[in-house]
């Protein structure tokens, strides 16, 4: 990660203008590996500020990879604060920049959720899983929607 990922310019003014990074040291820092369940290197957390975890990703990232998932555990806080529209908007905002990301398939599916919550239509879910299955159809995100679209 420190030879590609964070010395990227668009990951290193992401993480400066959304986060407070933490780096641990897993030898001389157990106690926080062990408060944070840190299995292993690299792992990334997001969590709001009462240390409350709302996404993440274990292992290494390319900076595509690494913004799409870092987008993500944003618009996971805005999901779990029940701000719908805003997590909506989040979602889809990572789907039309980071497409062939891990993150994307994840984003599709709660984007449906949100729109769901925020409107009670069903439809919002038969939708997402339509985008799923035309554009991740090997997903898991696409197997679990799968009861939408029946």
């Amino acid at each position: 990660m420190g030879a590609v990922t964070y010395p990227n310019p668009e990951v290193a003014e992401f993480v400066s203008s959304h986060f407070i990074p933490l780096k641990l040291d897993g030898t001389s820092q157990m106690k926080h590996f062990k408060e944070f369940d840190v299995q292993w290197t690299p792992t990334f957390i997001i969590c709001d500020p009462n240390r409350k975890e709302h996404h993440r990703v274990t292992g290494f990232l390319d900076p595509m990879n690494f913004l799409g998932e870092m987008q993500l555990g944003l618009a996971n806080l805005a999901f779990h604060a029940e701000h719908y529209g805003e997590a909506a908007d989040a979602y889809q905002r990572i789907v039309a920049r980071y497409p062939e990301t891990s993150a994307a398939p994840a984003a599709v599916y709660y984007c449906g959720v949100c729109r769901y919550k925020d409107s009670g239509d069903p439809v919002r879910l038969k939708e997402a899983f339509l985008e799923l299955k035309e554009k991740y159809p090997g997903s898991d995100w696409a197997k679990k929607a799968e009861v939408w679209g029946e």
